[in-house]
């Protein structure tokens, strides 16, 4: 997974994520804030086969973004992604999704 500048080449671009496997979430990562593009690519290659471009990243916020089949099953991937944020309860931080942030994108 690559996560850069919404015009940046990915030739150039070293991956934040890899080896994610199938139905296992990967571990969140810290990137800058602002807009940038996630690209999800084929295992060792820069085949891009997810391209969610351009999300606005706050800072100090948490996203998510969970991929998907397409309807009928197979390609193209599509993504939800989902604005959570922190929470300081009495004994523990806990992350609460925000109501209205869930969106949808196709590859």
């Amino acid at each position: 997974m690559y996560v850069t500048a919404a015009n940046a080449d990915l030739a150039a671009a070293t991956p934040q994520v890899t080896a994610v496997e199938f139905l296992t979430p990967s571990r969140y990562i810290e990137v800058t804030s602002g807009a940038q593009r996630v690209r999800l690519t084929t295992a060792g290659t820069k085949t891009v086969v997810l391209d969610v471009n351009t999300l606005n990243l706050p800072s100090r916020s948490v996203r998510s973004i969970a991929v998907l089949e397409a309807t009928a099953g197979g390609a193209p991937l599509q993504s939800v992604t989902a604005l959570e944020e922190l929470t300081l309860g009495a004994d523990r931080p806990s992350v609460v999704t925000r109501t209205g942030a869930w969106g949808c994108q196709r590859a």
